[in-house]
């Protein structure tokens, strides 16, 4: 049994559930909902926004990022030359 299903199995979640993850078409209500057993509690439903908030932040941050540095790339291209 690979370490993935034993922990699956000790939180009481199937193998199907994990490969939807993987794969992108579980939510985390989802899981959250599905490993709980039932609905989450308020509190712990304004943190799962949060966390989605600063994820998205966060990702759009990088991209940023991402384009300033080729917009640097392409400068030092261009003294260089």
């Amino acid at each position: 049994m690979c370490p993935h299903e034993t922990a699956l199995t000790d939180f009481g979640s199937s193998g199907s559930l994990f490969w939807k993850f993987r794969h992108g078409s579980a939510t985390s209500d989802h899981l959250a909902e599905t490993a709980a057993g039932g609905l989450l509690r308020e509190a712990e439903r304004a943190e799962l926004e949060r966390l989605r908030r600063g994820t998205t932040e966060k990702n759009k941050r990088i991209r940023e990022l991402k384009m300033e540095r080729g917009v640097l790339k392409r400068c030092m291209v261009l003294w260089v030359k």
